[in-house]
């Protein structure tokens, strides 16, 4: 593991893993107001108790639950306001929603990254539930990348 250095893990895509880096900071550094939406993967929203949810969509669903997970895209804004607030394990901000098909967890390498920047993407960011140790950031800037880096760890 190589530690605050960027590395080029793909043509034009660079990767950091940081050490202890303070996640509101690099929240504040990577997010793109500008930029629509967030893809946010695994998130985990409750507390093992149960409690009223209501989701909307193609079936209504009313009722009670522990825990609601899955992958989610949500607006720029409403990703600023949760990534506090509920436990994700990945973050993508990009231009377009991916294909139906894209599914992250098992879409890696080249394919992923191609993906990827068809949807305009501008960064990934891997995080622990609550902050944690590590982070690490893809991005197709180098020099975002390095800002990481520098301005984000402790």
């Amino acid at each position: 593991m190589n530690l605050n250095k960027v590395s080029e893990i793909h043509d034009g895509v660079f990767e950091s893993i940081l050490d202890f880096p303070d996640q509101k900071a690099l929240i504040d550094l990577l997010v793109e107001p500008r930029l629509p939406l967030v893809l946010m993967v695994e998130v985990s929203i409750g507390n093992s108790t149960w409690q009223q949810v209501e989701i909307s969509g193609i079936n209504h669903l009313e009722g009670f639950a522990r825990e609601v997970s899955g992958d989610f895209i949500v607006t720029t804004d409403e990703f600023l306001r949760l990534s506090q607030e509920v436990r994700w394990i990945w973050a993508v901000q990009m231009e377009r929603t991916p294909p139906d098909y894209f599914d992250f967890t098992k879409i890696k390498g080249a394919q992923r990254y191609k993906i990827l920047k068809s949807c305009g993407f501008r960064f990934v960011l891997e995080s622990q539930p609550g902050g944690g140790d590590y982070a690490t950031v893809v991005t197709q800037s180098e020099e975002l990348s390095r800002r990481a880096i520098d301005e984000t760890t402790v």
